[in-house]
């Protein structure tokens, strides 16, 4: 089997396959074109050879786990941006493996059965009172002159505890009904006027023309 030199394939996955038949966006090219450089330093670190003198048969999946160790612990790189690199190097693998077919080398093959590593979502917290409070005083001297337009709103569903979908209902919907304590009541007139389902005028529905026609 010959020998395939990393020189050889990138600048065409780059050139050929991102921009010509992909057409992908410059942000792309760009974060494909970092992870390469990473990488690319990364193994030449680690075998002390230049970046012209590598072939394919480095990218293993001790090379590749490694290099995506290298990026968490000691680049401290999320888990978004470290799957993110490896797919920019499964993209560079798969176009390698329709192109070479059986010339790929196993080896570099089974670098496409890294799986993406999980990435546990943080629970979102809640505000305490003091914190709330805060962005409520905050709001309230917003402007000398007016008040600010997301005032009413904040207050009105801390103070009532009603959710966003209950407080914005839109007309022609089943209404709903929340508790509402007295330091709510202002920004409930200041807010309601505005909401097209609290209007004092309801809408009309159009009237049947009783004309005769001749």
């Amino acid at each position: 089997m010959k020998t395939i030199d990393l020189t050889t394939l990138l600048p065409r996955f780059f050139t050929e396959y991102l921009v010509e038949q992909r057409n992908v966006s410059p942000s792309t090219v760009a974060a494909y074109r970092d992870t390469f450089r990473l990488l690319l330093r990364f193994i030449q670190r680690s075998r002390r050879s230049k970046p012209a003198e590598l072939s394919l048969q480095v990218l293993t999946p001790s090379s590749i786990l490694a290099f995506l160790a290298h990026l968490e612990n000691e680049r401290r790189n999320t888990i978004r941006s470290r799957n993110a690199r490896l797919a920019a190097i499964r993209s560079f693998l798969h176009y390698a493996s329709d192109l070479l077919g059986t010339e790929l080398p196993e080896a570099t093959r089974r670098v496409l059965s890294i799986p993406w590593k999980r990435q546990i979502q943080p629970l979102l917290g809640f505000l305490s009172r003091e914190e709330v409070q805060a962005i409520l005083v905050a709001q309230s001297v917003w402007n000398h002159d007016c008040v600010a337009p997301s005032w009413p709103a904040v207050n009105t569903l801390t103070q009532s505890a009603a959710q966003t979908g209950e407080a914005t209902r839109r007309c022609g919907q089943k209404p709903q009904e929340c508790p509402a304590v007295a330091p709510s009541t202002p920004a409930i007139d200041l807010w309601c006027p505005r909401s097209p389902a609290t209007s004092a005028t309801p809408p009309q529905a159009p009237q049947k023309n009783d004309q005769n026609h001749s």
